[in-house]
């Protein structure tokens, strides 16, 4: 994976592209500029204090930077953060 590298204060360049009521997913651009993947955006991992319906922080198609937390290239997840 093109993310399972990158350092935890590497900040990337994303776009919200869907919501569960959990948090939001977020197509990331990788450093390189040649791959991206959708990871997940928790919404305890948007603000210091978890934000009951994603939705009210953020919109669909919205610019976000985000780190990347955590990698499982065998399940394809990748988890996400904006702290």
């Amino acid at each position: 994976s093109a993310f399972a590298d990158i350092p935890p204060d590497t900040w990337l360049s994303g776009k919200v592209v869907s919501f569960q009521r959990y948090g939001a997913f977020v197509t990331v651009l990788a450093p390189d500029g040649q791959n991206s993947a959708d990871g997940l955006l928790h919404c305890s991992r948007m603000t210091p204090e978890c934000v009951h319906g994603s939705r009210v922080a953020l919109e669909v198609g919205q610019a976000v930077t985000v780190r990347v937390e955590e990698v499982d290239a065998e399940a394809g997840r990748m988890a996400l953060s904006m702290l």
